[in-house]
């Protein structure tokens, strides 16, 4: 009987530590602006998002006769960057879910006047330009805001919320555990033996499904319409999945120590 509630409770330190490992991974990947910023910067983001909005634009001013020599003046990387920053900034903030176009439409108002007037267009439709900012704006904002993220904006605050307290009582709740198997066994070597166990078990759930990830190349397959988005996705998960690894790799070096503390204190065991 023994045996069986201290292999339970080596099990439950090993499921523990699994969840530790995607819940510190996911805390400090997904839960973090930076981490998406960083992402964004690596794959080319705002290069590609601009052309994906400039044509969209162009799109939509042909009716207009506003040609894509404006909108690619007025579509900067670094306007997509700073407002993209905001965006998430204040999203993870958990002040609101949706991109704010004010900005947006009171710069492209202006910008439609002054071309007109570079252009020599004469007196413009007040109304026609206004309905054209508009459209624009909810083509920029679409751009701005990440699709899934408005929808799951109330699920991702409350984990920001809730993770830390999480992981922080599943390290307790580790610590209590190997308090229990350290000190209600006689011979010290065979709670390392369990530790062993518990380290070893975790490795091998953490290592499992990211390594399939990654070698299928299962997460290069999706299919989006956005290249922008598309190379983020891609360079979030893969990155996601790596330092899941990392953390697989540390446990596993936690059982390679555990495995050497309980030969050389099991040979002095069988000495005494």
């Amino acid at each position: 009987v023994r045996a069986v509630v201290e292999g339970i409770l080596a099990f439950i330190i090993s499921l523990v530590l699994f969840v530790l490992a995607y819940g510190v991974v996911f805390q400090t990947t997904f839960l973090n602006p930076d981490f998406l910023m960083e992402s964004m910067n690596a794959s080319n983001y705002y290069t590609d998002k601009k052309e994906e909005v400039v044509q969209n634009l162009t799109d939509l001013g042909y009716a207009s006769g506003v040609d894509e020599k404006f909108f690619e003046d007025f579509i900067t990387e670094i306007k997509l960057s700073d407002d993209t920053k905001e965006y998430l900034t204040q999203y993870y903030g958990g002040k609101r879910s949706e991109f704010d176009t004010t900005t947006f439409k009171t710069e492209m108002l202006d910008g439609l006047k002054k071309y007109a007037k570079d252009k020599n267009l004469g007196e413009v439709n007040e109304a026609n330009v206004q309905y054209l900012v508009n459209k624009a704006a909810v083509v920029y904002k679409n751009s701005i805001e990440i699709p899934l993220y408005s929808k799951i904006f109330g699920i991702v605050n409350k984990l920001g919320t809730f993770m830390p307290i999480a992981m922080l009582s599943m390290v307790f709740l580790i610590l209590a555990l190997g308090a229990v198997l350290f000190f209600t066994n006689k011979w010290k070597h065979r709670a390392v033996k369990l530790f062993f166990c518990a380290f070893a078990g975790a490795f091998l759930s953490s290592i499992i499904f990211p390594s399939v990830m990654l070698i299928s190349n299962y997460i290069e397959k999706i299919n989006l319409e956005s290249r922008a988005l598309y190379n983020v996705v891609v360079d979030c998960v893969n990155n996601f999945f790596s330092a899941v690894m990392i953390c697989s790799v540390l446990y596993l070096l936690l059982a390679a120590l555990m495995l050497l503390l309980y030969s050389s204190m099991k040979k002095k065991a069988s000495k005494q």
